[in-house]
């Protein structure tokens, strides 16, 4: 039970801090998250940097892909409820679905290799680094 309780204040640390690096650090004021604990949790998070969009939305796009497919997919669905987020909040979520980086084909590699406790080259006759397409939980390579 205490192990657990770490883990989910740990995780909750590292969300607050990718919010507050992104810019999207006044959505914990607005969960109610008191003063004292969000000094806690931001401490060396540094503010977004200076090219950082000035629009919630697009600053919660970036820290959601950022913290990975569970972000992105929660991103995801906020992005078809407009009546729940707002209409422009909800339109920069929307580049969750359809404008996701893809990420390289050596980290492609690397995972496959990780998960198949195989080289590529091994397992595959031909590997195209190149990603075919690239989504929210994976990227297809031919």
């Amino acid at each position: 039970m205490v192990t657990r309780s770490i883990r989910n204040f740990s995780r909750a640390i590292t969300i607050a801090r990718t919010l507050t690096r992104h810019g999207a650090g006044d959505v914990l004021v607005q969960m109610g998250v008191p003063k004292p604990v969000r000094a806690i949790m931001t401490v060396g998070a540094g503010g977004p940097p200076k090219d950082a969009p000035d629009r919630l939305g697009l600053q919660l796009s970036a820290a959601a892909q950022e913290l990975g497919p569970s972000f992105i997919k929660f991103g995801q669905s906020l992005s078809t409820r407009p009546d729940v987020v707002g209409k422009e909040i909800a339109a920069d979520l929307a580049n969750l679905r359809d404008r996701l980086e893809p990420f390289s084909g050596a980290t492609a590699r690397q995972i496959i290799g990780e998960q198949l406790d195989r080289d590529v080259d091994e397992v595959f006759a031909n590997f195209d680094d190149k990603p075919g397409a690239a989504a929210t939980i994976a990227q297809g390579h031919f």
